[in-house]
Protein backbone atom coordinates (compact mmCIF):
# COMPACT_ATOMS: atom_id res chain seq x y z
CA UNK A 1 0.00 0.00 0.00
CA UNK A 2 1.21 3.57 -0.69
CA UNK A 3 -0.22 6.97 0.41
CA UNK A 4 -0.75 8.90 -2.56
CA UNK A 5 -0.85 12.84 -1.24
CA UNK A 6 -2.60 15.32 -4.07
CA UNK A 7 -1.49 18.57 -3.83
CA UNK A 8 -2.31 19.42 -7.85
CA UNK A 9 -5.94 19.69 -7.51
CA UNK A 10 -7.00 23.24 -9.37
CA UNK A 11 -10.91 23.15 -8.42
CA UNK A 12 -11.71 26.45 -6.79
CA UNK A 13 -13.19 25.40 -3.48
CA UNK A 14 -10.43 23.07 -2.93
CA UNK A 15 -7.86 26.30 -3.21
CA UNK A 16 -10.08 28.56 -1.08
CA UNK A 17 -9.70 26.10 1.33
CA UNK A 18 -5.67 25.96 1.12
CA UNK A 19 -5.60 22.86 -0.28
CA UNK A 20 -4.69 21.07 -3.39
CA UNK A 21 -2.91 23.48 -5.64
CA UNK A 22 -2.66 26.22 -3.06
CA UNK A 23 -0.02 23.86 -1.18
CA UNK A 24 2.47 25.27 -3.74
CA UNK A 25 2.05 28.84 -1.56
CA UNK A 26 2.60 26.90 1.46
CA UNK A 27 5.64 24.98 1.67
CA UNK A 28 6.32 24.69 5.24
CA UNK A 29 2.66 22.88 5.74
CA UNK A 30 2.97 21.17 2.42
CA UNK A 31 6.32 19.46 4.32
CA UNK A 32 4.34 18.91 7.58
CA UNK A 33 1.66 16.88 5.44
CA UNK A 34 4.46 14.56 3.56
CA UNK A 35 6.15 13.63 6.91
CA UNK A 36 2.94 13.13 8.31
CA UNK A 37 2.15 10.46 6.01
CA UNK A 38 5.76 9.09 6.21
CA UNK A 39 5.31 8.42 9.54
CA UNK A 40 2.92 6.05 8.72
CA UNK A 41 5.72 3.82 7.46
CA UNK A 42 4.18 3.45 3.97
CA UNK A 43 5.47 4.58 0.67
CA UNK A 44 4.31 8.21 -0.19
CA UNK A 45 3.76 9.94 -3.32
CA UNK A 46 2.87 13.22 -4.00
CA UNK A 47 1.28 15.10 -6.82
CA UNK A 48 1.48 18.66 -7.64
CA UNK A 49 1.50 21.48 -10.29
CA UNK A 50 4.69 23.85 -11.03
CA UNK A 51 2.80 26.46 -9.32
CA UNK A 52 -0.67 29.25 -9.30
CA UNK A 53 0.36 30.65 -12.74
CA UNK A 54 2.95 31.00 -14.90
CA UNK A 55 4.88 34.06 -12.58
CA UNK A 56 4.66 31.77 -9.77
CA UNK A 57 6.51 28.63 -10.95
CA UNK A 58 7.92 27.08 -7.75
CA UNK A 59 8.41 23.41 -9.40
CA UNK A 60 11.73 22.62 -8.72
CA UNK A 61 11.54 24.06 -4.73
CA UNK A 62 8.36 22.48 -4.72
CA UNK A 63 10.08 18.97 -5.72
CA UNK A 64 12.95 19.32 -3.58
CA UNK A 65 10.63 19.87 -0.72
CA UNK A 66 8.86 16.85 -1.41
CA UNK A 67 11.87 15.06 -1.67
CA UNK A 68 13.62 16.12 1.53
CA UNK A 69 10.27 15.87 3.59
CA UNK A 70 10.60 12.32 2.79
CA UNK A 71 8.53 11.39 -0.66
CA UNK A 72 9.34 8.20 -2.66
CA UNK A 73 8.13 9.85 -5.59
CA UNK A 74 6.92 12.96 -7.33
CA UNK A 75 4.49 13.24 -10.09
CA UNK A 76 3.98 16.42 -11.96
CA UNK A 77 1.52 17.92 -13.81
CA UNK A 78 2.72 19.77 -16.30
CA UNK A 79 0.01 22.99 -16.14
CA UNK A 80 -0.46 25.60 -13.64
CA UNK A 81 -3.84 26.20 -11.61
CA UNK A 82 -4.92 28.67 -13.53
CA UNK A 83 -4.34 26.38 -16.59
CA UNK A 84 -6.65 23.91 -14.94
CA UNK A 85 -6.69 21.24 -17.60
CA UNK A 86 -6.11 23.27 -21.11
CA UNK A 87 -3.36 23.75 -23.33
CA UNK A 88 -0.42 22.24 -24.28
CA UNK A 89 1.84 21.12 -21.05
CA UNK A 90 5.15 22.71 -19.79
CA UNK A 91 7.15 20.35 -20.53
CA UNK A 92 10.28 22.06 -19.24
CA UNK A 93 8.85 22.37 -15.62
CA UNK A 94 8.49 18.49 -15.38
CA UNK A 95 12.04 18.74 -16.79
CA UNK A 96 12.67 21.02 -14.40
CA UNK A 97 11.76 18.67 -11.19
CA UNK A 98 13.49 15.92 -13.05
CA UNK A 99 17.07 17.63 -12.82
CA UNK A 100 15.92 18.81 -8.83
CA UNK A 101 15.47 15.41 -7.10
CA UNK A 102 16.57 12.14 -7.07
CA UNK A 103 13.75 10.25 -6.64
CA UNK A 104 11.47 8.85 -9.39
CA UNK A 105 9.51 12.01 -11.40
CA UNK A 106 6.24 11.20 -13.07
CA UNK A 107 4.71 13.28 -15.76
CA UNK A 108 1.50 14.17 -16.31
CA UNK A 109 -1.41 15.97 -18.66
CA UNK A 110 -1.66 16.04 -22.03
CA UNK A 111 -0.94 12.13 -23.02
CA UNK A 112 -3.98 11.05 -24.97
CA UNK A 113 -2.30 8.26 -27.11
CA UNK A 114 1.34 6.57 -27.36
CA UNK A 115 2.78 9.48 -29.36
CA UNK A 116 1.80 11.83 -26.77
CA UNK A 117 3.41 9.64 -24.22
CA UNK A 118 6.40 9.34 -25.93
CA UNK A 119 6.53 12.87 -26.84
CA UNK A 120 6.31 13.37 -22.81
CA UNK A 121 9.34 10.89 -21.98
CA UNK A 122 11.44 12.55 -24.85
CA UNK A 123 10.41 15.98 -24.15
CA UNK A 124 11.09 15.84 -20.00
CA UNK A 125 13.71 12.93 -19.13
CA UNK A 126 11.03 11.80 -16.60
CA UNK A 127 10.92 8.46 -15.41
CA UNK A 128 7.43 7.38 -15.99
CA UNK A 129 3.96 8.86 -17.85
CA UNK A 130 0.42 9.25 -15.78
CA UNK A 131 -2.79 9.18 -17.66
CA UNK A 132 -5.55 10.24 -15.28
CA UNK A 133 -8.50 11.52 -16.76
CA UNK A 134 -8.31 10.28 -20.20
CA UNK A 135 -8.19 6.97 -18.98
CA UNK A 136 -11.56 7.04 -18.16
CA UNK A 137 -13.00 8.45 -21.28
CA UNK A 138 -11.02 5.39 -23.08
CA UNK A 139 -9.95 2.39 -20.55
CA UNK A 140 -8.56 0.87 -23.58
CA UNK A 141 -5.21 3.15 -23.85
CA UNK A 142 -2.99 1.26 -21.28
CA UNK A 143 -3.60 -2.13 -23.19
CA UNK A 144 -2.95 0.29 -26.50
CA UNK A 145 -0.06 2.04 -25.35
CA UNK A 146 1.42 -1.91 -24.22
CA UNK A 147 0.40 -3.78 -26.92
CA UNK A 148 -1.19 -6.06 -24.53
CA UNK A 149 -4.95 -6.82 -26.05
CA UNK A 150 -6.79 -7.79 -23.03
CA UNK A 151 -10.04 -8.47 -25.08
CA UNK A 152 -11.60 -5.79 -22.81
CA UNK A 153 -14.23 -2.98 -23.97
CA UNK A 154 -16.12 -0.15 -22.83
CA UNK A 155 -19.34 -2.84 -22.05
CA UNK A 156 -17.34 -5.35 -20.07
CA UNK A 157 -15.68 -2.95 -17.68
CA UNK A 158 -18.76 -1.21 -17.35
CA UNK A 159 -20.74 -4.54 -16.66
CA UNK A 160 -17.34 -5.28 -14.02
CA UNK A 161 -17.47 -2.06 -12.79
CA UNK A 162 -21.35 -2.42 -11.81
CA UNK A 163 -21.15 -5.53 -9.55
CA UNK A 164 -18.30 -4.12 -7.57
CA UNK A 165 -20.55 -0.95 -7.37
CA UNK A 166 -22.86 -3.18 -5.79
CA UNK A 167 -21.01 -5.23 -3.59
CA UNK A 168 -19.34 -1.62 -2.33
CA UNK A 169 -21.64 0.18 -1.61
CA UNK A 170 -25.70 1.08 -1.51
CA UNK A 171 -27.70 1.00 -3.86
CA UNK A 172 -27.73 5.32 -4.05
CA UNK A 173 -24.00 5.35 -3.86
CA UNK A 174 -23.63 2.43 -6.71
CA UNK A 175 -25.96 3.97 -8.92
CA UNK A 176 -24.51 7.95 -8.31
CA UNK A 177 -20.87 6.27 -9.42
CA UNK A 178 -21.58 4.25 -12.21
CA UNK A 179 -24.01 7.50 -13.55
CA UNK A 180 -20.35 9.51 -13.32
CA UNK A 181 -18.16 6.51 -14.63
CA UNK A 182 -20.50 6.04 -17.74
CA UNK A 183 -20.40 10.01 -18.18
CA UNK A 184 -16.76 9.46 -18.46
CA UNK A 185 -17.11 6.76 -21.03
CA UNK A 186 -19.37 8.70 -23.31
CA UNK A 187 -17.83 11.34 -23.78
CA UNK A 188 -16.44 10.16 -27.07
CA UNK A 189 -19.61 8.45 -28.22
CA UNK A 190 -21.78 11.01 -30.32
CA UNK A 191 -25.41 11.10 -29.51
CA UNK A 192 -25.21 10.26 -26.18
CA UNK A 193 -27.29 12.97 -24.41
CA UNK A 194 -31.30 11.10 -24.74
CA UNK A 195 -29.32 7.85 -23.28
CA UNK A 196 -27.76 10.15 -20.14
CA UNK A 197 -30.84 11.26 -19.63
CA UNK A 198 -32.65 7.58 -19.44
CA UNK A 199 -29.70 6.47 -17.21
CA UNK A 200 -30.68 9.11 -14.65
CA UNK A 201 -33.89 8.50 -15.24
CA UNK A 202 -33.47 4.89 -13.61
CA UNK A 203 -35.32 4.91 -10.22
CA UNK A 204 -33.25 1.71 -9.08
CA UNK A 205 -29.92 -0.53 -9.90
CA UNK A 206 -31.41 -2.90 -12.24
CA UNK A 207 -32.98 -0.24 -14.01
CA UNK A 208 -29.47 1.07 -14.03
CA UNK A 209 -28.08 -1.76 -15.15
CA UNK A 210 -30.09 -2.31 -18.24
CA UNK A 211 -30.09 1.03 -19.67
CA UNK A 212 -26.53 1.20 -19.48
CA UNK A 213 -26.26 -2.30 -21.24
CA UNK A 214 -28.39 -1.52 -23.55
CA UNK A 215 -25.98 1.53 -24.16
CA UNK A 216 -22.54 0.10 -24.27
CA UNK A 217 -24.11 -2.72 -25.98
CA UNK A 218 -25.92 -0.85 -28.77
CA UNK A 219 -22.10 0.78 -29.19
CA UNK A 220 -20.37 -2.16 -29.62
CA UNK A 221 -22.15 -3.11 -32.58
CA UNK A 222 -21.75 0.06 -33.89
CA UNK A 223 -18.61 -0.30 -33.80
CA UNK A 224 -17.85 -3.55 -35.11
Amino acid sequence: DIVDINMGCPVPNIIKSGEGCALTRDLPLASEIIEACKRSGKVVTVKFRPGMNRKNIVVSEFAKMCEASGADMITVHGRTRDMMYDGEPLYECIEAAKNAVNIPVIANGGSYSEEDAVKMMDRTGADGVMIARYGMENPMIFSELTGKETGETKYSLMMEQINIAQSCFDETAAMDYIRKLASYFMKKIPGTKALKQEMYMCGNMQELRNVTAKIFGETEKQDA
